[in-house]
C-alpha cells in the first residue's frame, strides 16, 4: 500500500459503516464533483445532518478514481485557522520544509498531482479559506469540503445535504413501507445495535415514525434517540420528545465530543457566530414554521439592536446552515429552522430574557397582517392572501395560543374574526374550534368584535352541518349588528341564515332573508355581498326547480364575480352552474364547468368547492356511462367530506345519491366495492388529478342485462314542500325506515347509500324535527302520519 493511501484510508473513521441510504445524494454529489469545471465542492448543512458520513462514503467510492489518491483531513480538532496548512501538510505525509514556507511546500507537492483532498469540518476555521484557494492553483487537484458554512470562494460549488427522508404523518401505512424511509431504517439499525431484539411492530411503528419526523430526519438526533431504546420504548420516548435537547444525549464515546449530544452539536455552531448573529438567531426562534423576510425584519429588529440589516444576517445564518431557505408564497422566499435547532434558539431567547418581548412583537405583527388581509381578501388580491396566510398557519396558531394563555381574549378574538373567511375557504374544522374557544369568554369581548366573531362561527358551524347551532350564532350576531347599526354585519348574518333556510327546504323564509340581505348589500354599495346574495337566490330557484331563473341568476353572479376578481366566488358560481347542468342532464356542459371550477378551487385552496366538484364530476360521469369512474370519484369525495367534518347540502345530496344509486345497480358488487375503496384511498390531490384526467371518458360497455336510462335526471323527484318541517322526500324515506326499526346499515342497504350518508341524513332530520333520539323521531313521524 502506498504512503498516500495509508494516510487517506487511515484517516477514515469507522462511523461510515453505519451509513444509511443517501444513494440519491451520493450519486448527485459524485456526478457534480467529477464534472471537469468543478474544482471545489462544499457539502453544507446543520450539525448532525450527515455531511461527514456522506463525504466518507464518497471517499470509499472514489479511491481508484484519482491516480494520486484521496486524502481525508479532519479539521474538527482545530480552532486556529493558522494551523490548517500544517494539518494538510501532515496528513499528506509531506516532510515539513526547513527553508520554505509550509504553503510553498504544499503547492509544490500538489502541482503535478491528480488527487482529491477532503477537508472535514471547515466551519470553525473559515478564515483559512485562502489556503484552499492556494491549493486549487494545482490544476488537477479537487477539494471536497464539509462545513456548516460556505467558504465564499469564486471556485466554490455548494451542495446542501438534506436530512434523511421521513414518513408523511398523514399517510402512514404498512410496516414495510415505513421501513423504506431512510430515517426509520436508521432508527431501526441503531436501536438493534443497542438492543438486538428490538423490532418495529404495528404497536410501536406510529411512535417510531413520529419520532423520526419530529427529529427532522437528522441522522445524529435519530441515532441519539435510538440509543435510548434500552430503557425507553418508542412510545415513551415520543412522549419525552417535548424537549429534544434533554433526551438526545449519550452518543458513542468514540465520536467527537461535539457529536455525543445534539445540544453540543448545535452549541458548536452557535459558538462560532458573532454577537449580532447570535442575537438574530435567538430571535428567529420565535417563528413557528418559518417566516418571510418582511416578518423577520418587522419582528427581529423592532428595537434596532442588530448591528446589520436583517437580510445580511439571514444570509450569514443560511451560509452557516442554521437557517434553511424555503419556497414561499407569491414567489417570496421563506426562512425556517429545523425544529431541533429552533428549540435551541428559543432556549437562547429565554436566557437573554427576551421571550415575552419577542412574543408581543410576533403577535402584533401577525394580528396586523391578518387584519390587512381581511380588508383585501374579498377581491382581486384574494389568491395572494390565501397563499400567504396559508404559509403562516403555524405562526397564527402560536399567536392565538399565546393570546389566550395570557388572557388577551379581545386580541385573540380580533385575530379569529379577521381569519374566519380564510378558514371557511379551507373548510378548516380547526377554525371553528378556535372561534368557539374564544366565544366561551365572550363576556370579555367588545360588542363589535363579538358580532364579527359570531358570524364567523355561524358560517363555519353551518359548513359542518350543525344548522341549529349555526342559526343561534347568526341570529345573535344579527341582533348585535342591528344594535350597533352595522349594515354590513347584518347583511352577512342574513345571508348565512338565508342559506341555512335554503338547505332546510324553507324556501319562503330563505327568499325573505336573502332578499333583505340583497337590499342591505346594495344600500352600502358592496358588490361582493350583492353578488353572493344573487348566487344564493339562484340556488333557491334551482332547488325550487325553476331552472330558467336559476340559470339567469347564476350566470349573472359568475359575470360579477369575475368582474370583481374574486376567485373564490367565481369557483362557487362555476360549481353551482355545474350542478344546474347535472339537473338538466347536460353531462358535457356539467363536466366542463366542474373541471374549470375544480382548477380554480385548487388554486384557492377551497376544499368545500373541490369536494362539490368531485361530486359533480362523479354525477356527470354516471350520466355518461362511466360507472367505475363515477364510483371512484364519489368515494373520494365522501372520504374528503368526512375528513373535514363537512356535509353536502341535503337537496344536492338527495339528487346526487339517486344518480350514484343508479350507477351502482349497473355494477356487480365486487366491482362497485373495489372502485369505491380505490376512491376512498385517494388523497385529495390524487382525487383532483384523477378527476381532471379525460382519457377514460368513453362510456363503458353496458352488460346485456342492464341499460343506462336515457336520462337519470328524469327519474329524480320534483322538490316538494308538502312534507312537514321542511323534510325532503329522501329524508322522509329515511325517517320511515328508521321508524320501522331498521338499523343504519339496513337503511343504507335498502336505499343503496353508505351508512355514513344515512347518519348525515338523520342528523339533518333530527335538527329539523328538534329531536335527539330514534324514539322521539319515530313518535314525531307517527304523529304526522308519515308511517
Amino acid at each position: 500500500m502506498s504512503a498516500h493511501n495509508q494516510q487517506g484510508r487511515a484517516a477514515i473513521p469507522p462511523e461510515v459503516t453505519s451509513f444509511i441510504g443517501r444513494e440519491r445524494e451520493l450519486a448527485a454529489v459524485q456526478a457534480l464533483l467529477l464534472q471537469p469545471h468543478v474544482r471545489l465542492l462544499t457539502l453544507t448543512g446543520p450539525g448532525g445532518v450527515g455531511k461527514t458520513r456522506l463525504a466518507l462514503k464518497l471517499v470509499t467510492r472514489l479511491q481508484d478514481t484519482f491516480s494520486d489518491g484521496v486524502f481525508f483531513v479532519p479539521l474538527a480538532p482545530l480552532a486556529d485557522p493558522a494551523l490548517v496548512a500544517s494539518t494538510i501538510v501532515h496528513n499528506l505525509g509531506i516532510i515539513e520544509p526547513g527553508n520554505r514556507s509550509l504553503l510553498d511546500s504544499l503547492k509544490t507537492h500538489l502541482c503535478d498531482k491528480h488527487m482529491l483532498l477532503v477537508l472535514d469540518n471547515f466551519e470553525q476555521v473559515l478564515a483559512a479559506a485562502w489556503v484552499v484557494a492556494e491549493v486549487l492553483m494545482a490544476p488537477h487537484v479537487k477539494v471536497l469540503v464539509t462545513s456548516r458554512a460556505t467558504l465564499h470562494l469564486i471556485a466554490e460549488h455548494e451542495y446542501p445535504v438534506p436530512p434523511l427522508s421521513v414518513p408523511d404523518r398523514k399517510g402512514l401505512t404498512t410496516l414495510e413501507s415505513l421501513s423504506q424511509y431512510e430515517s426509520v431504517a436508521l432508527f431501526i439499525q441503531r436501536a438493534q445495535a443497542s438492543k438486538p431484539d428490538f423490532q418495529m411492530t404495528h404497536a410501536n411503528a406510529p411512535a417510531v415514525a413520529e419520532i423520526c419526523a419530529r427529529l427532522d430526519g437528522l441522522p445524529l438526533a435519530i441515532e441519539l434517540a435510538a440509543a435510548r431504546i434500552k430503557i425507553l420504548s418508542p412510545q415513551v420516548m415520543l412522549a419525552r420528545l417535548e424537549s429534544r435537547l434533554k433526551l438526545l444525549t449519550g452518543g458513542a464515546r468514540d465520536l467527537p465530543a461535539r457529536q455525543q449530544a445534539i445540544r453540543a452539536t448545535i452549541d458548536w455552531s452557535y459558538s462560532l457566530l458573532e454577537a449580532g448573529e447570535q442575537l438574530l438567531f435567538a430571535r428567529l426562534g420565535i417563528f413557528v414554521g418559518g417566516c418571510s423576510l418582511d416578518a423577520a425584519e418587522a419582528v427581529c429588529n423592532k428595537d434596532r439592536k442588530l448591528p446589520f440589516e436583517v437580510l445580511d444576517g439571514i444570509q450569514s445564518l443560511l451560509d452557516k446552515s442554521l437557517l434553511q431557505r424555503e419556497a414561499g408564497s407569491n414567489n417570496e422566499p421563506r426562512f425556517g429552522m429545523l425544529e431541533t435547532i429552533r428549540e435551541y434558539a428559543c432556549e437562547q431567547l429565554v436566557a437573554r430574557g427576551e421571550t415575552t418581548m419577542l412574543r408581543q412583537w410576533h403577535a402584533a405583527y401577525y394580528l396586523a397582517l391578518a387584519e390587512t388581509a381581511e380588508l383585501e381578501f374579498l377581491g382581486p388580491q384574494q389568491l395572494k392572501w390565501i397563499h400567504q396566510l396559508e404559509s403562516e398557519h403555524d405562526n397564527v396558531r402560536a399567536v392565538l395560543e399565546w393570546y389566550l394563555e395570557h388572557g388577551e381574549v379581545e386580541m385573540a378574538a380580533r385575530l379569529c374574526a379577521a381569519l374566519w373567511k380564510l378558514w371557511y375557504v379551507f373548510g378548516s374544522p380547526e377554525g371553528r374550534q378556535w372561534l368557539e374557544h374564544v366565544l366561551h369568554r365572550k363576556q370579555l369581548l367588545s360588542l363589535p368584535v363579538r358580532a364579527k366573531l359570531l358570524i364567523g362561527a355561524g358560517a363555519l358551524t353551518a359548513l359542518q352541518g350543525d344548522r341549529a347551532q349555526a342559526i343561534m350564532l347568526c341570529e345573535e350576531s344579527l341582533a348585535l349588528s342591528r344594535i350597533l347599526n352595522n349594515a354590513h354585519g347584518s347583511a352577512f348574518a342574513l345571508n348565512i341564515l338565508g342559506w341555512i333556510a335554503l338547505e332546510l327546504g324553507q324556501y319562503t323564509r330563505a327568499g325573505s332573508l336573502l332578499e333583505e340581505s340583497l337590499v342591505l348589500w346594495g344600500a352600502i354599495g358592496d358588490p361582493w355581498g350583492t353578488t353572493l346574495a344573487l348566487l344564493n337566490l339562484g340556488m333557491r330557484a334551482l332547488y325550487q326547480n325553476d331552472t330558467e331563473q336559476a340559470g339567469l341568476l347564476l350566470e349573472e353572479s359568475l359575470v360579477l364575480w369575475r368582474a370583481i376578481g374574486d376567485a373564490w366566488g367565481t369557483t362557487l358560481a362555476l360549481t353551482y352552474l355545474g350542478i344546474l347542468a347535472v339537473y338538466r342532464s347536460d353531462a358535457n356542459q356539467a363536466t366542463s364547468l366542474f373541471e374549470e371550477g375544480l382548477l380554480m378551487a385548487r388554486d384557492v385552496r377551497d376544499t368545500t368547492s373541490i369536494i362539490l366538484c368531485l361530486e359533480g364530476l362523479s354525477a356527470a360521469a354516471g350520466l355518461q356511462g362511466q360507472r367505475e369512474r363515477a364510483t371512484k370519484l364519489w368515494g373520494a369525495a365522501e372520504e374528503a367530506r368526512a375528513a373535514m367534518s363537512s356535509v353536502m347540502p341535503p337537496l344536492d345530496q338527495e339528487r346526487f345519491e339517486l344518480l350514484i344509486a343508479a350507477v351502482r345497480t349497473q355494477l356487480d358488487e365486487a366491482t362497485w366495492a373495489a372502485a369505491w375503496e380505490e376512491g376512498r384511498a385517494m388523497s385529495l390531490d390524487q382525487a383532483i388529478t384523477y378527476a381532471l384526467e379525460r382519457a377514460d371518458v368513453v362510456p363503458e360497455a353496458v352488460p346485456p342485462s342492464t341499460t343506462i336510462p336515457e336520462s337519470l335526471v328524469s327519474a329524480l323527484p320534483v322538490v316538494s314542500t308538502a312534507y312537514p318541517a321542511g323534510l325532503t322526500e329522501r329524508e322522509v324515506e329515511v325517517l320511515r325506515l328508521l321508524a320501522e326499526g331498521l338499523t343504519y346499515h339496513q337503511i343504507a342497504n335498502h336505499l343503496v347509500i353508505s351508512p355514513r350518508t344515512v347518519n348525515r341524513h338523520l342528523s339533518t332530520i333530527y335538527g329539523k324535527l328538534n329531536v335527539t333520539s330514534r324514539h322521539a323521531a319515530t313518535h314525531w313521524a307517527r304523529e304526522h302520519s308519515l308511517v
